[in-house]
């Protein structure tokens, strides 16, 4: 998810961007020389966990949408009320969650590898890379941002993502709490077992180098995300998505990018309501 622009804040935090990626270069911290790898999935289980991904998560949205919607058109989505949009959104999350159950299932009889660090550990690092990676992330929002201004010459779109649009422009309600609870909770849990945990270790079974699984990752997470997100917005959540996949490999944990992700959706969240209020 983008985060909303809050003028001269975000400004000022993006400015430092030179200097952390400065930081990160000079320190070498995008090194993974040394960390053990984690095990990974041979190509055709990795490869049919992915597609299940987005099989189970279709049809779980096919089911609750002709439950909730009936037989109104596809592009009536977009205008349904927030119950409606939530309901799907749950129905794609079960739909995910079988997939996610099969695969704990095969990772359980694999041993983690020696010199891992621990699941409360692995959780921080997550929290303290987001907080290292948000500078770049904010100057690439705002220079993206001020791109899109000069080509559309007109304002940008305040907030950049639809359903955080959604979720701050809706009457607070039930549905809200739900919707907000999955999108801040549910959906990072899903998308990190789909993206890091399922394609980034495919990708490293193939002998590609890790590097290049993570950057492969992160431009398919980012491309499920186009349509979704603003154009200007995706650049920020291609850094993110590195961030993930580095942090993901720095650990050997899932819950490093779980973490990281859980963070990005609730602070991006709150900012987007501070952005209405404001």
């Amino acid at each position: 998810m983008a985060t909303p622009q809050l003028g001269f804040l975000t400004l000022l935090v993006a400015a430092t961007a030179p200097l952390v990626i400065g930081a990160i270069v000079w320190r070498r911290w995008y090194r993974l020389r040394g960390v053990p790898p984690v095990p990974p999935f041979s190509p055709p289980v990795g490869l049919g966990l992915f597609i299940m991904m987005f099989v189970l998560g279709a049809a779980g949205v096919a089911v609750v949408r002709r439950v909730a919607l009936g037989d109104a058109p596809e592009d009536s989505i977009a205008d349904a009320a927030l119950a409606d949009h939530a309901r799907i959104l749950i129905g794609h999350s079960i739909g995910q969650a079988v997939v996610v159950a099969a695969y704990l299932w095969l990772c359980a009889g694999r041993s983690r590898p020696l010199g891992r660090v621990g699941l409360g550990l692995s959780a921080v690092m997550g929290a303290v890379t987001l907080v290292a990676l948000w500078p770049v992330m904010q100057g690439a929002s705002f220079v993206l941002g001020a791109l899109a201004r000069a080509i559309q010459q007109e304002p940008v779109a305040r907030i950049a993502h639809d359903t955080l649009r959604q979720l701050v422009e809706s009457p607070a309600d039930a549905w809200l709490v739900v919707m907000a609870l999955v999108v801040v909770f549910a959906a990072p849990v899903l998308e990190e077992v789909m993206y890091r945990g399922i394609l980034q270790r495919t990708i490293i079974g193939l002998d590609l180098g890790r590097w290049t699984a993570i950057l492969i990752t992160s431009g398919v997470f980012v491309s499920m995300h186009v349509g979704v997100a603003r154009w200007h917005a995706l650049p920020a959540l291609f850094v993110l998505s590195l961030g993930f996949g580095w942090v993901y490999e720095r650990t050997g944990r899932l819950a490093a990018p779980i973490a990281m992700h859980v963070l990005f959706n609730a602070l991006n969240l709150g900012l987007a309501w501070w952005t209405v209020a404001d």
